[in-house]
Parts: structure tokens; C-alpha cells; sequence
């Protein structure tokens, strides 16, 4: 997909691509790419049918899961009035929500100046990848 020797792709990964201050694995990973790693590109990638994208939007309400996905329903408009847009839809808004996120980091606004950050979304049914504009 990336066409990039092996070594050269720095990735964090969670549920549904959460992007949270209080995270202390992401603000690590963040700091080490963009100080020692001089990463030139943040990408938030998403994907279609995402199951965390499906759980929050659907309430899930799993002791274990509930305060994640908490974050997660951040990322969208409530359910309320909305319940027209489609898996593929919130899972946009998630990934949009979560580069303004990276952009709003502590950790970004100090170290990541010049740091493009972007969001797509991979379309598992084609294998298409979107990217995404705000």
C-alpha cells in the first residue's frame, strides 16, 4: 500500500483510531516520531465497516468498552436527528475528528511544525483509499 521499505512506517494503533490526550501510549508514540523519528507526514487512517466506529454509534455498553467509546461518540453529531449516516459516513467524520485531534495535541503543537497531517479512508470493500478534506 505504501510502497515503503520495511523500518520506515511508524504506526500506533487502537480502537476506531483514537486520537486522546489522556492517552499516554499515543502522546509517546507522537513525541518519538516527530523528535526522533523526523517524521514528515501524520496519517490517520480509517476504514469502512469499522467495528469501534459501529459499537459507539450503536451504544455499546460493555464495561470494558463503554469509557473508549465514550471517545469515540466525540467524534461524531449525536444520534439524534442523524440517523441517516451510514457506517461509511461516521467512519469519515471519526478520521476528521481524529487529524483535528492530532492537530490540537500538546505534543504536536510543540514539536510538530511543518508536519503535514491527513486523514483517509480505506475502503475494504475495493481496497480504495480516500483521502479525506475537511
Amino acid at each position: 500500500m505504501t510502497n515503503m521499505s520495511l523500518g520506515n512506517l511508524f504506526v500506533h494503533r487502537n480502537v476506531a483510531n483514537q486520537v486522546s490526550q489522556d492517552d499516554e501510549s499515543f502522546a509517546t508514540g507522537l513525541y518519538y516520531a516527530l523528535v526522533h523519528l523526523k517524521v514528515k507526514k501524520v496519517i490517520i487512517k480509517g476504514h469502512t465497516n469499522c467495528g469501534g466506529v459501529a459499537a459507539a454509534w450503536d451504544n455499546n455498553d460493555e464495561e470494558e468498552l463503554v469509557h473508549w467509546l465514550s471517545k469515540v461518540k466525540e467524534s461524531f453529531a449525536k444520534k439524534e436527528g442523524n440517523e441517516h449516516l451510514t457506517s461509511e459516513e461516521l467512519s469519515k467524520l471519526n478520521v476528521l475528528k481524529q487529524v483535528e485531534n492530532v492537530k490540537n495535541h500538546p505534543i504536536y503543537k510543540k514539536y510538530g511544525q511543518g508536519v503535514d497531517v491527513v486523514g483517509y479512508l480505506f475502503h475494504l470493500e475495493s481496497g480504495e483509499l480516500e483521502e479525506l478534506v475537511s
